[in-house]
């Protein structure tokens, strides 16, 4: 619902708002403090996004966003590549973990009072198991130690992320005619999770994979779903002791958010409206305001999902010679796909939508994040500068301006230091 609202409201329409990597790891990080020092997490929770909000609007009246003009092309890169790394890294610690859940062994057995391999009826019980809780509805575990789970697991998420790719690659190749190339590819991710879900339940049936723990549109504990400010005996220590993490997160939401409307308007993607980074800074807080009080993520700009809506948007030239590079010509900017996404992500909250999401894999969902992460770092200067440093300066691509106008020392200097302060913030 916020991210409908701030697509009608905002002055930029192709950037996409709700919770990111490193917003999910300050709330984490505040509640484990709640937890280890007694202090009810929703109230404090609550003061806290207050405190943002706060904040958000001083910096809003102050006109403070101007301070963007100072957020270079390195500044952008870097927390780009930050958030496409954390997609990455995420993908790949799934595959650990499932690998983890269901090692590989010589002497596997499925359960853990079957002590010989001759005892395969055992693993067939868990199998069934596991799809009757599917079957009534039920939210299913983890499968753990059956090896085939964990090879499934792997299988889906390179494979989502191969055909994902493939069919973005397929808008710029010599397949199809050119409307059918573009649609398949601007619908490129929904065929993508459908054929693997398919692959899945027909190909995969008899393995047992994790599956989306999707439920109906409710408060996950049953609790009320406004928030009592005052709930839980919290002191007013406690609510001004929330300014520290407050102003924090503040930060955090201000710089996601206008790094974000950077990239997507960058002057690349050509552009014709403006960017409105004060108007759309105060939509963010006073959605901040409402997550707080209903108990909801709090919301900001999400670079690499943004990136990929753009992207998607693009329009290219076409007179451009055979075998010339696709040149960007605009976009279209508008705001109904930007409300459609946050609409049918709203739908999926239904009862029926939550028990459809319930056949997909956990590693479909991963696998789209890797290939969310991968795009959104082909697409940054840093790394096709990275990738310099292992190709000879002779044959550095010649079409390249700064390859042209930089000394390649300089160049790799600059290079190394960028991703010095990538690994820092890491």
């Amino acid at each position: 619902i916020g991210g409908m609202i701030f697509s009608v409201l905002t002055g930029q329409h192709l950037m996409l708002i709700g919770p990111t990597g490193p917003l999910l790891v300050f709330e984490e990080v505040i509640y484990e403090f709640c937890l280890q020092y007694a202090i009810p997490f929703l109230p404090f929770r609550f003061w806290t996004g207050i405190w943002i909000v706060v904040a958000l609007l001083l910096v809003v009246a102050n006109e403070a966003s101007y301070l963007v003009n100072r957020f270079t092309r390195f500044t952008e890169e870097v927390f780009a590549a930050l958030i496409g790394f954390i997609f990455i890294y995420e993908s790949l610690k799934s595959i650990y973990v499932s690998f983890k859940n269901n090692p590989l062994s010589a002497d596997f057995c499925a359960l853990d009072a079957c002590h010989s391999r001759s005892n395969w009826s055992a693993l067939s019980n868990t199998s069934e198991c596991y799809y009757n809780s599917m079957s009534t509805g039920q939210v299913a575990l983890a499968p753990t130690n059956e090896p085939n789970s964990a090879l499934v697991y792997l299988i889906l998420v390179f494979g989502t992320f191969a055909l994902a790719f493939g069919l973005r690659k397929l808008r710029t190749s010599h397949y199809l005619s050119k409307r059918l190339r573009r649609t398949v590819s601007d619908f490129g991710i929904l065929i993508t999770i459908t054929a693997a879900v398919l692959i899945a339940h027909f190909l995969f049936g008899p393995v047992s994979t994790e599956k989306i723990a999707a439920t109906s549109f409710a408060t996950t504990s049953g609790r009320a779903w406004l928030v009592n400010p005052l709930g839980g005996n919290i002191t007013i220590g406690y609510i001004f002791g929330a300014i520290i993490p407050g102003l924090l997160v503040a930060f955090l939401i201000f710089v996601e958010t206008q790094v974000t409307a950077l990239i997507v308007g960058s002057p690349d993607h050509k552009l014709v409206k403006g960017q409105s980074f004060h108007w759309n800074l105060l939509i963010v807080a006073v959605l901040v305001v409402v997550s707080s009080v209903f108990g909801l993520p709090w919301l900001c700009g999400t670079p690499v999902p943004s990136l990929s809506h753009t992207t998607s948007l693009l329009l290219y030239r076409k007179d451009r010679a055979p075998g010339e590079r696709p040149t960007v010509s605009g976009a279209v900017e508008q705001r109904v796909s930007n409300f459609v996404i946050h609409l049918l992500l709203l739908i999926t909250l239904t009862t029926p939508m939550a028990q459809l999401m319930q056949q997909v894999p956990v590693a479909v969902l991963f696998g789209v994040f890797l290939y969310l992460g991968c795009v959104s770092l082909l697409g940054l200067q840093l790394c096709h500068r990275i990738v310099l440093l292992l190709i000879p300066p002779k044959h550095h691509p010649e079409w390249v301006p700064y390859v042209r106008e930089v000394r390649t020392r300089s160049m790799h200097l600059y290079t190394a230091f960028q991703l010095g302060c990538l690994v820092l913030l890491a």
